[in-house]
């Protein structure tokens, strides 16, 4: 026995392999071995079929026949007993009988019922008819058709078969008896007979004991074939193509060796055949194949036993072309065996194999194929790999039709390939072996399987290769799915398929498949270039097209293969990285043709086609990034070629824009969408112009633009557009707003007041005119609020809330930050904030008087309205606070305005005086903190103005700011105009005659205080109410604030005169109040009245009026439902609730305590003049000496600046300051001062004040000379 440890061979070389089953040399190749002889294979199978047949069990079974009978004189027959025949009547009545049995009318054992309609068959064959009558031809062939029929359904082994073949054939004599004995007149030999029949019948495991009168005698074989069994004998001669004459001679002439004892002969011959050690790879494999090959000639001795009256007989000589009686010659058993199998494949419909309902051997072929094994003595596992080997030499496992040309692309036939593989498995396990454990089979079974694997393999990879041909197939869908279940379940799993990985072939298939995807990738590009016109008409919507096509059809590829076939083909990757890159620069080629063409016409691309391109291109090169390897370049710079049509497209806007908003103006009936819901208190407007808006924001965001830079400059610029169409909104809606707010006409007709209007003004009217005990003025007019100003207003709100939202779409702050495009001063933005006028009068009065003064500012050079206030009236002193934008362009270096008063009386416009201003950016710091500036009227009084420059640049921040802001100023400004409306029966309540008939009687009691004031409530009310019936929410309670803070004014300066009136005196020439009183005693005490120079109030007076605020305010807030208190509690207001406490101090000590917070002025101008510088410092990110990032001061008025406004983060951190500033001791003790000083103004002491007012004005002059000169030198440096 070869060593263990000697030098192992490599597998694939060829080996000598002999066995037991062969001791020829086999060359082991990649096609299998050479097909044996049919002719010679044609004998050894017959010879196996007459081995099969000589041993049924009726020829084993021994007939007793009495001596004397055998020593009869010699007839045709050896003896009459054979030629017993059934009778007529039996016969017939045995055809009825098992007729009933077949048609279930009477029930017997279903194994023995295939048995009988076996028998009934041959009953039936008319060319039988006198055969089939004598028992010696019907009881053989009954136990003939028993043993073939319990083959086919049971699992039995031989002597099981023969034991239940012997019963059923007693049976079926029993059957016979009681038949004839149905006749009274039955023949008793006959029955004799048949019993004897019966006894011979026993068990084969009875022991036959003749009697001493009896010899023992065994049936004769007749050889014909049709004595044998037929689906054999028919299976032979489909194999072979031989006819019965052929097939009977063949018979004779094998007959007398193709028995049980020169088999058995055989089988101790191959018994000493020598096996060949280096055919197995390990003494386990050897040993166990041992084991088996004892189980086969155990098998083969057991079933073909030689019969007692042969034993001593001798056999005839091996023929001489033979080794063997029955088995073919030496080393060509597996030959012999393969070729069978392959024939038999061959003489079957090659579709069958193919058919999941048809087995893949019928039962006949099966048994042959087995029986023939068996005799041969093959190995199981050589079994499965001959089988294996012989369905693919039969082409049994591909599809069809077959493309002999193309042999070796044939793909797999998976069913048939699943039925050959369970057929396998099934053989190897009859062996009582493992289907997983191949290792230990031969190693000349291992290579031809790994070979005959390798097949199953190509031919699975050959079916994937035909279906990436259908990839891009539209009506026929590729299925890889069974393939690769087929290939993982069956081939890859199985033990062997290491070693057919080591023959490299799974690499050179991946190598193949990649090739032809690429090669299917190519073709299909090809069908898009083809999709383009060559005549010179080719377009935008040919590059779109193909565009679509190339992108839906990765799509469709990524959606279908989502994980790569066989872990390493991604069917989409591979297809796209070819596609793509092949588009890019023909793509670019193309576009440019088009440009040339178009460009030869005076045409362009049109932009929205250009940005569509663009969109599909940059999806086409993401998906090219994406599968291609790191640092591929996708051939066609997209951003270069149309950043132009971008560029252009969204320069554009800014008209478009402008359009939009104008026709929606246009259209606008300010009707609300539902009042019953806050935020839908706006009309449509809003909605449809951020509806347009959005698309255009949607339309740069898919283009997914490559280039941040060129896309910041986009998204900037449409900003702009649309912050300009919100700047000429806000300004359209406050020019309707002040005209639908103009003062009504004088004496209105009460009778054109429409009918839904009076119900409500004629209750005001009732309220007011309802004062009891009091002289009270009444109201002119209760003002009639138009839904649609309230609308109007609710749109201004609305227009921020959408720019606001505009920050969920561009990140506006991130914009700003990441734009590296130089910032270009396009104008400076000047925001004037028309104050107050301080002691106006018209220029025709003798004396100050009820005037009604409104500041227009003028464009000198243009001769052009800048802007107007609103008119406040009976007030020499307004505050209008009204702010208003004016932009100089760059090259312009300055403008000049005039700033004109005019007294609004009666229709006729008098003037009160004017001053001029020029607006030189050079003179102002471009930080957006305004500065005051007082302007003296040529006539007399003053205008206090505030102006802030903010130099515009191309920024978001910027324009959303500006856009926010103008928005902003418009609400405010109408919201003023609203409450002015209010003013003339909040003066008239707040006034002296008032107070003085609520104060006559001294302290008034709690009734008549609250009735004093309650008129005012009530009218309040009802104005406000109609107001919050159509105003948003948070309009509405600024509006309130609105009104609380005109009554504090009311309240202020019914209280105190105002620092102003210090003045009086010097342009009148006196030199105390009491001269000043007598200079005024032609006036009349109503016009005294309303300069503020009445006699100082008593200190009842003084709490009678805070009494009023403190009721009114509690109205205001209304249990929480109104604005806030900290809203409420104004600083105008907190200033006021310091004059009780003061109103008794003595002069010196109000002397003394303005000394002493006199400092405080000073640090608040200096707070206010460096408001800018710390603005600035902030913003650059450096510290501020005090600590304070900004003052009060500086919070109030960074508030109104661009920045402030630029973003719901800005606006958020603005408010959040100002907030905090309102606790800034500062600006308490300024406004102490304030109240201090306007109480010594009553006592009259005036020089004193005018004293402190003068160095005041010094002191804000030479700061502000600085401030000027710092910003000169900030501009030249910069």
């Amino acid at each position: 026995m070869k060593s263990r440890n000697s030098p192992s061979v490599d597998l694939p070389r060829s080996r000598r392999v002999v066995s037991m089953a062969s001791t020829s040399t086999i060359q082991i190749s990649h096609l299998g071995p050479e097909p044996a002889s049919k002719e010679e294979l044609y004998k050894y199978v017959l010879k196996v079929i007459l081995l099969e047949y000589s041993n049924e069990a009726r020829f084993r079974t021994p007939i007793l026949e009495s001596i004397k009978q055998t020593t009869r004189p010699s007839s045709n027959r050896s003896s009459m007993v054979f030629d017993q025949k059934i009778p007529q009547y039996a016969l017939k009545n045995l055809k009825t009988q098992l007729q009933l049995i077949m048609t279930n009318k009477k029930q017997v054992d279903e194994k023995f019922r295939r048995s009988l309609l076996r028998i009934y068959g041959e009953l039936l064959d008319p060319n039988l008819e006198n055969e089939v009558r004598k028992i010696d031809f019907l009881i053989p062939k009954f136990a003939a058709f028993a043993n073939q029929e319990l083959k086919k359904v049971s699992q039995m082994n031989d002597d099981e078969i023969t034991d239940t073949v012997f019963e059923q054939t007693r049976q079926f004599v029993d059957f016979l008896i009681e038949i004839v004995t149905a006749k009274k007149d039955y023949d008793p030999a006959l029955i004799s007979q048949l019993k004897a029949r019966k006894d011979s019948f026993q068990t084969s495991n009875a022991k036959l004991q003749p009697e001493s009168n009896q010899n023992v005698k065994y049936p004769t074989k007749s050889y014909r074939i049709s004595d044998m069994n037929k689906s054999f004998v028919d299976l032979l001669k489909k194999i072979f193509d031989v006819d019965d004459t052929k097939l009977q001679q063949d018979v004779f002439k094998y007959k007398d060796i193709a028995l049980a004892k020169p088999l058995h002969h055989d089988v101790q011959e191959l018994a000493k055949i020598q096996v060949n050690l280096d055919n197995f790879s390990s003494d386990t494999a050897l040993q166990q194949w041992k084991e088996r090959q004892e189980h086969i000639k155990s098998q083969v001795i057991h079933r073909y036993k030689i019969p007692s009256d042969l034993t001593l007989l001798p056999i005839p000589p091996i023929p001489s072309d033979e080794d063997y009686y029955v088995l073919p010659k030496n080393g060509e058993l597996r030959i012999y065996f393969q070729t069978l199998v392959k024939c038999i494949m061959n003489s079957r419909n090659q579709m069958e194999f193919s058919d999941p309902n048809e087995p893949f051997f019928e039962k006949n072929e099966l048994d042959l194929i087995n029986i023939c094994a068996r005799a041969w003595h093959i190995d199981y596992p050589t079994r499965a790999v001959a089988l294996y080997s012989a369905a693919q030499s039969a082409d049994a496992l591909v599809d069809f039709p077959l493309d002999t040309a193309l042999k070796k692309s044939t793909p797999v036939n998976i069913i048939a390939s699943e039925k050959l593989f369970h057929l396998c498995k099934q053989m190897v396990e009859d062996g009582n072996l493992d289907w997983d454990e191949k290792t230990i089979w031969s190693i000349e079974d291992q290579n031809e399987w790994v070979n005959d694997l390798s097949e199953s393999y190509s031919q699975v990879f050959n079916a994937l290769k035909e279906n990436l041909q259908l990839v891009f197939n539209e009506t026929v869908k590729p299925k890889f799915g069974p393939y690769l279940q087929f290939l993982g379940d069956y081939i890859e799993s199985d033990a062997l398929f290491p070693l057919m990985e080591e023959t490299n072939l799974p690499k050179k298939w991946e190598k193949r498949l990649t090739k032809s995807l690429m090669k299917v990738a190519g073709g299909r590009y090809g069908e898009y270039l083809a999709s383009l016109p060559r005549n010179g008409s080719v377009n935008v919507i040919h590059i779109i097209n193909v565009c679509d096509s190339l992108i839906a059809d990765i799509k469709k590829l990524q959606k279908r293969y989502k994980n790569p076939l066989l872990g390493f083909l991604n069917v989409a990757r591979t297809v796209a990285s070819i596609t793509t890159g092949m588009f890019a620069s023909d793509a670019e080629a193309t576009l440019n043709y088009i440009k040339t063409i178009l460009q030869n016409n005076d045409e362009r691309i049109p932009y929205a086609d250009a940005l569509e391109v663009y969109q599909l291109l940059n999806e086409i090169r993401d998906i090219h990034n994406q599968v291609t390897p790191a640092g591929s370049v996708f051939k066609f710079d997209l951003e270069k070629f149309f950043y132009p049509y971008l560029e252009a497209w969204v320069n554009e806007s800014d008209e478009k824009v402008h359009g939009i908003v104008n026709e929606a103006l246009k259209k606008d009936n300010y009707e609300p969408i539902d009042l019953d819901e806050d935020d839908k208190r706006s009309s449509h407007t809003i909605l449809d112009i951020f509806a347009i808006i959005k698309q255009y924001v949607m339309t740069i965001k898919k283009q997914n633009w490559n280039d941040e830079n060129q896309i910041n400059n986009v998204y900037t610029v449409l900003l702009k557009s649309i912050s300009n169409g919100a700047l000429f909104y806000s300004d359209q809606v406050s020019k309707r707003i002040i005209q639908e707010l103009q003062p009504p006409a004088p004496e209105p007709i009460e009778e054109e007041i429409p009918e839904s209007k009076k119900n409500w003004l004629h209750e005001v009217k009732n309220v007011v005119s309802n004062i009891q005990n009091f002289k009270r003025p009444e109201p002119e007019v209760v003002y009639n609020f138009e839904a649609t100003t309230c609308v109007a207003l609710n749109n201004l709100s609305a227009m921020m809330n959408q720019l606001t939202k505009l920050e969920d779409w561009i990140d506006v702050e991130t914009l700003s930050a990441t734009s590296s495009s130089p910032k270009q001063y396009l104008s400076h933005v000047f925001s004037i904030r028309i104050v107050r006028g301080e002691n106006l009068r018209a220029s025709k009065d003798a004396m100050w008087g009820k005037i009604n003064p409104y500041v227009a500012a003028v464009d000198l050079n243009g001769k052009r309205l800048l802007t107007r206030t609103r008119t406040i009236d009976h007030n020499p002193d307004p505050e209008w606070d009204e702010e208003f934008e004016i932009t100089i362009p760059p090259e312009q270096s300055s403008l000049d305005i005039s700033v004109v008063v005019w007294d609004d009386r009666f229709g006729q416009h008098q003037l009160c005086g004017k001053a001029f201003l020029e607006l030189n950016p050079r003179r102002f710091s471009t930080s957006g903190i305004p500065e005051e500036i007082t302007l003296d009227l040529d006539f007399q009084g003053k205008v206090v103005l505030e102006v802030a420059v903010e130099s515009e640049i191309l920024d978001a921040k910027f324009v959303m700011g500006r856009a926010f802001r103008a928005l902003m100023r418009a609400q405010e400004r109408s919201i003023k105009l609203i409450v002015e409306k209010f003013s003339g029966f909040i003066q008239s309540c707040f006034s002296r005659a008032n107070l003085k008939s609520v104060c006559a009687k001294g302290q008034p009691s709690r009734e008549e205080f609250e009735q004093s004031i309650q008129n005012l409530c009530d009218y309040l009310n009802m104005n406000l109410s109609i107001l919050k019936g159509f105003l948003m929410n948070e309009i509405f309670m600024k509006t309130m604030v609105a009104t609380w803070k005109n009554v504090v004014s009311a309240a202020d300066e019914l209280m105190l005169p105002k620092l102003s009136k210090a003045k009086i005196n010097t342009e009148s020439g006196g030199t105390s109040w009491q001269s000043v009183s007598s200079k005024l005693a032609t006036v009349s005490l109503s016009s005294i009245g309303i300069l503020g120079i009445d006699g100082p109030l008593s200190i009842n007076e003084i709490e009678t009026v805070l009494g009023w605020l403190n009721f009114l305010c509690t109205f205001f807030h209304h249990e929480g439902n109104g604005p806030p208190m900290e809203d409420l509690k104004t600083d105008q207001y907190q200033s006021l609730l310091l004059v009780p406490a003061l109103y008794d101090q003595t002069d010196e000590y109000l002397i003394e305590e303005v000394e002493r917070l006199s400092t405080a002025y000073v640090q608040m101008l200096n707070n206010r003049n460096n408001a800018d510088l710390a603005f600035h410092t902030e913003n650059n990110g450096n510290s501020i000496k005090n600590g304070k990032s900004m003052n009060r001061t500086g919070s109030l008025l960074r508030n109104n600046t661009i920045n402030a406004n630029a973003t719901a983060k800005a606006r958020k951190q603005a408010a959040k300051e100002i907030k905090e500033a309102k606790s800034d001791p500062i600006a308490s003790k300024t406004s102490k001062e304030d109240i201090i000083l306007r109480i010594l103004i009553a006592r009259g002491k005036r020089n004193y004040v005018c004293q402190r007012l003068n160095q005041r004005a010094k002191l804000a002059y030479s700061m502000a000379t600085e401030r000027m000169a710092r910003a000169a030198a900030e501009r030249r440096f910069n």
